[in-house]
């Protein structure tokens, strides 16, 4: 109740002051409110920089599993292609081995 009516007193006296003590006065005026206001600016400083830092750990992240995804589809397609070869060169030498290099090709490929 108290700091009401101070607040009060400090609205009328500063409503009767003459201008020219307000002008001397005005330049307080931004320093009360970012004081007043100060912990807004911080919440909001703080809230940026976390999502800042969120957006760049996913994307760092998305980026490693999609160089991880491609290495293995690479190595794969390498494997299967030096198997393929391997076939083709038996399959040429010997035209009998084909069943047996076709099953372990297979294998090779479900492990």
């Amino acid at each position: 109740m108290r700091k009401t009516q101070e607040k009060k007193k400090l609205f009328r006296a500063w409503k009767a002051c003459p201008k020219a003590i307000k002008r001397k006065f005005r330049h307080i005026l931004p320093a009360v409110l970012l004081q007043a206001f100060g912990w807004v600016y911080q919440v909001v400083a703080v809230v940026a920089v976390t999502v800042v830092v969120v957006v760049v750990v996913v994307v760092v992240v998305v980026v490693v599993v999609v160089v991880v995804v491609v290495v293995i589809v690479v190595v794969v397609v390498v494997v299967v292609g030096v198997i393929v070869v391997i076939v083709v060169v038996v399959v040429l030498a010997t035209g009998k081995a084909l069943a047996v290099i076709v099953v372990k090709v297979e294998v090779v490929v479900v492990i």
